[in-house]
C-alpha cells in the first residue's frame, strides 16, 4: 500500500486542504490506515463514507482526524509521530465525544473501544466507521452477550451501529421480554459435548484421521485462552464423529498471522501435531485454512516426514475444498433459480483454489456463457496461458475476458453476474459496484469483499446473493466432542457449526483411506482428482451448506424474493 495515494485521494473531497496517511501497526502485528486532514470543520465521517466509494475497502483509513493544521518538522514537512501519537493517545476522530449518560451505554462503550483498540467511544460514534470489520463486530457482540448475560447477534448491531442505538434497542427488549437472571444456556446437547479441561490421547480415543489447524486471531479472548495453555505444543480441541468415521481436531499454537514468519518453525509444529495425531491411530491428516499455502502445498513437510518415519499420510484437503467451492456453486444458482449456462462467471483470484474450482467447474457443469479471469498476482501471460489451457483441453468456446489487475478490481470485471472469489486480499471486490443480480461464491480468506456493506445492500435493496465457498452439507448429522477453556466467552458459529455442516478441507482427511480412487493431495490438485473427490461426495450424499457468510444466515423468504426477481426458473 501507499499511504501517498490514499491521501490524494482524499484531497479530492470538497473543503480538504491537506491530508496525510500514515500505517499503525498495532500490537498483534496488524497494521490499519489512519489519515489525517485539514481544516477542522471537515466532516469526517461523510468524507470517510465517501473514500468508500473511491477506494478498495483495505485502502480506506480505519479512523479519520480533522485538524485544524498537520504538525511539521522545522523541515517543514509532516511530524510523523506526532500524528501517531494523536492516535495512540486516544485523540478523537469522526466528531465531537459524547460520553456515555447510563451504565449500559458504559458497559457498551467500554466493550467497543476494547474490540476496536481505541481509547474511548463515544455514544455517537459508528461501529465501523471507527474501523470496525466483520470479525471485531462478532467479538463485540460476544462480548456484550456475555457482559449483560443476554443474546446480543452481530446482526442488531449491524442495525443498530452506535452505542446509543444498540442501548436504546435492548432497552426497548428489556421492556417486552424479561431480563435473563442466567446466563445464557450452554451450547452443549444432543450433537455436541463440551469438555472443561484440556483433552489427551485417552480423552478422545482412537481416530481414522485428524484436521490440522490453528489459532486464528490475537486479539481473540477465547484464542488467547488457547495460546495461553499450549505451552509451544500442539493443543488437542476435539473429535468429530461422522458416518464415515471419526477425526479429531488439532491446533496449532501459532497465530494466523505468524504462518509465514518461521517456516522451520512450522514444520517442526506440524512434524509435532502429526506425531499426537499418530498417538490416536490417524492415517491421514488434513492441514486447512493457511497451512497448505504457507508449506509450499505440503511439499515443505516432506523431508521432515521421510526423516521422522510411521507419521500418518498429510493432504492439503485442496480437492475437497473445491468440489465443496463448484457444490455452492450450483446451490446458489438452484436458490436463486438461475442457470449456469446464461451466466458471466467470473473468477477473483486464480491461486491453487481459483483455478482449480474453474477446471473442476467446465470439467462437471453446463459451461457458461462468458467466463471473466480476474487475478491480482497474475501477469498478462499467465492469464493468456490459462485461457488457452481452457479453450484446448476443456473445450470452452464461449467468451473469455482477461482483467489483470495490481490495487483494485477492474470496472470490467464487475460485469460477471456470478463471481468465486479465491484470494487472499481482503475487501478488494468492492460491494457497490455488483450489478443487481449479482451472485457471488466466496471462498477467500479472509472475505474478498466487505461483509457489512454486503448486509446492508441486501438489508436495503434485496439485490444481490453470497455464501461461503468450502462448507459442505452432510447427509447425517455430525457428533462433536469440542474443549473449551472455562473463561472464554460465548461461542459463535465460527467455531461450533450446525451439526450437518463441516468444512470439505477438515472432512477430506476421512475419505483416501476408505475410497481407493482417492489420494491425499500433497502439492496442487489435478483436475482428474478434483472431479473424483466431487463426484465421490455427491454419490454420497453431500452439497453445498446453506446460503451465508460467517454467522450471517439468509431467510428462506427473502431468497424467494430474490428469485422472483432475478430468477430464470422463478418457481421454487
Amino acid at each position: 500500500v501507499e499511504p501517498g495515494e490514499v491521501a490524494a485521494a482524499l484531497r479530492r473531497w470538497a473543503g480538504v486542504v491537506e491530508t496525510a496517511v500514515l500505517p499503525q501497526v498495532l500490537p498483534d502485528g496488524e497494521t490499519r490506515l489512519l489519515g489525517f486532514v485539514t481544516p477542522a470543520d471537515v466532516d469526517v465521517a461523510a468524507l470517510r463514507r465517501w473514500a468508500g466509494t473511491q477506494l478498495p475497502g483495505y485502502l480506506v483509513p480505519a479512523r479519520l482526524w480533522a485538524l485544524a493544521t498537520l504538525p511539521r518538522l522545522a523541515s517543514d514537512k509532516v511530524d510523523r509521530q506526532r500524528l501517531l501519537a494523536l492516535a495512540q493517545d486516544g485523540g478523537e476522530a469522526a466528531g465531537a465525544y459524547a460520553p456515555p449518560r447510563t451504565p449500559l451505554q458504559q458497559t457498551l462503550a467500554d466493550i467497543w473501544a476494547e474490540a476496536l483498540r481505541v481509547a474511548r467511544v463515544g455514544i455517537d460514534d459508528n461501529f465501523f466507521e471507527l474501523g470496525g470489520h466483520s470479525l471485531q463486530a462478532a467479538q463485540a457482540a460476544a462480548r456484550a452477550a456475555q457482559a449483560l448475560a443476554r443474546p446480543v447477534t452481530v446482526g442488531l448491531l449491524l442495525a443498530r451501529p452506535t452505542v446509543a442505538e444498540l442501548a436504546a434497542a435492548l432497552t426497548v427488549a428489556d421492556d417486552e421480554e424479561p431480563a435473563l437472571d442466567e446466563p445464557p444456556p450452554s451450547l452443549a446437547g444432543p450433537y455436541l459435548l463440551l469438555a472443561e479441561r484440556p483433552l489427551t490421547p485417552d480423552d478422545v480415543g482412537p481416530v481414522d484421521a485428524a484436521a490440522l489447524g490453528y489459532l486464528r486471531q490475537k486479539a481473540w479472548r477465547y484464542d488467547r485462552l488457547l495460546y495461553a495453555q499450549s505451552g509451544g505444543r500442539p493443543i488437542l480441541l476435539g473429535a468429530t464423529q461422522t458416518a464415515w468415521g471419526r477425526f479429531a481436531l488439532i491446533m496449532l499454537p501459532r497465530f494466523a498471522a505468524d504462518l509465514y514468519a518461521d517456516p522451520p518453525g512450522l514444520v517442526q509444529e506440524v512434524v509435532a501435531a502429526l506425531s499426537l495425531a499418530g498417538q490416536m491411530r490417524a492415517r491421514t491428516v488434513s492441514l486447512t485454512g493457511l497451512i497448505p499455502s504457507a508449506t509450499d502445498y505440503g511439499r515443505a513437510l516432506l523431508p521432515a516426514l521421510a526423516a521422522h518415519g510411521n507419521l500418518p499420510d498429510i493432504s492439503t484437503g485442496h480437492a475437497a475444498t473445491t468440489a465443496a467451492v463448484v457444490m455452492a456453486v450450483e446451490r446458489v444458482l438452484a436458490e436463486s433459480g438461475r442457470d449456469l449456462a446464461q451466466e458471466r462467471v467470473g473468477f477473483l483470484g486464480l491461486g491453487s483454489i481459483g483455478a482449480a474450482s474453474l477446471r473442476l467447474l467446465l470439467a462437471t457443469q453446463p459451461h457458461p456463457q462468458a467466463i471473466i479471469l480476474g487475478d491480482l498476482y497474475s501477469k498478462q501471460a499467465q492469464l493468456e496461458a490459462l485461457r488457452a489451457e481452457i479453450v484446448t483441453e476443456l473445450g470452452f468456446v464461449g467468451e473469455v475476458q482477461l482483467a489483470p489487475s495490481r490495487q483494485e478490481v477492474p470496472a470490467a470485471f464487475y460485469e460477471a453476474t456470478l463471481i468465486v472469489g479465491a484470494t487472499n486480499v481482503p475487501d478488494i471486490l468492492d460491494v457497490a459496484r455488483l450489478r443487481p443480480g449479482a451472485l457471488l461464491v466466496d471462498d477467500s480468506g479472509p472475505h474478498c469483499f466487505n461483509l457489512e456493506q454486503a448486509v446492508h445492500r441486501f438489508a436495503a435493496a434485496g439485490d444481490i446473493l453470497f455464501t461461503e465457498g468450502g462448507v459442505l452439507q452432510l447427509p447425517q448429522p455430525l457428533h462433536r466432542l469440542r474443549y473449551v477453556p472455562p473463561a472464554a466467552p460465548p461461542l459463535g458459529t465460527s467455531l461450533i457449526d450446525d451439526p450437518y455442516e463441516v468444512m470439505g478441507c477438515a472432512f477430506s482427511s476421512l475419505l483416501p483411506r476408505q475410497f481407493p480412487e482417492l489420494e491425499a493431495t500433497v502439492g496442487l490438485a489435478t483436475v482428474a482428482m478434483c472431479v473424483r473427490y466431487y463426484r465421490r461426495l455427491a454419490a454420497l450424499g453431500f452439497r453445498a451448506g446453506p446460503l451465508h457468510s460467517k454467522g450471517y444466515r439468509f431467510a428462506a423468504t427473502a431468497v424467494a424474493r430474490f428469485r422472483q426477481r432475478f430468477g430464470v426458473n422463478r418457481e421454487p
